[in-house]
């Protein structure tokens, strides 16, 4: 039917995980872009499938990655170390991914810096739950990139449980750089 958008209905886990299942309408275009990138990912970041990674939800401002335990543990039967911090960062960076594409805004995305503090241990499955610190305007972004000059941006990323127990936190500096140019300018 013309003027309509097509939509389908996908479970996924909310922000905050008050309820951890609900039922969300997406757009068929989010429904592919997701499994695009976790194609990407998997095929690109070899260890992104070994890690067992899962785009569970994004919804322009937050992304929620999960992995499992299984894939990610250490010798003392906790998540590792080295995993949720690396899980971290390619959550935030596809959060800043998935962004651009929606923008058609062609550029690379690097991480430049990131902190992270590990609160716990954990003995369960991983989510990721990766935001903007900032309110980001991507439309503006795709007019700086366009000028040859690169954009940062900072995300705050979450290591918690199914039910939004964090078990460390991380927050990263991104910077977004435009294709097949070079900055003239650094923001």
């Amino acid at each position: 039917m013309p003027g309509t958008v097509n939509r389908i209905l996908m479970p996924c886990p909310v922000f905050p995980a008050n309820n951890p299942l609900i039922i969300k309408t997406i757009t068929i275009q989010e429904y592919k872009m997701i499994n695009e990138l976790q194609t990407f990912l998997h095929k690109e970041i070899p260890l992104t499938k070994d890690m067992g990674l899962e785009i569970k939800q994004f919804n322009g401002e937050n992304i929620l990655l999960k992995a499992p335990l299984i894939n990610n543990i250490n010798d003392k039967g906790s998540v590792f170390g080295g995993s949720s911090s690396a899980l971290m960062i390619i959550a935030a960076w596809s959060l800043i991914k998935l962004n651009c594409e929606e923008f058609q805004i062609e550029a690379d995305i690097v991480v430049h810096k990131n902190e992270t503090v590990w609160q716990k241990a954990m003995f369960q499955d991983l989510f990721l739950q990766a935001s903007f610190n900032l309110h980001y305007e991507f439309k503006k972004i795709k007019s700086i990139l366009a000028g040859g000059r690169h954009q940062r941006i900072e995300c705050l990323i979450k290591l918690r449980d199914e039910d939004a127990n964090i078990y460390s936190t991380m927050t990263a500096k991104y910077v977004i750089i435009p294709k097949a140019s070079t900055p003239k300018e650094d923001r």
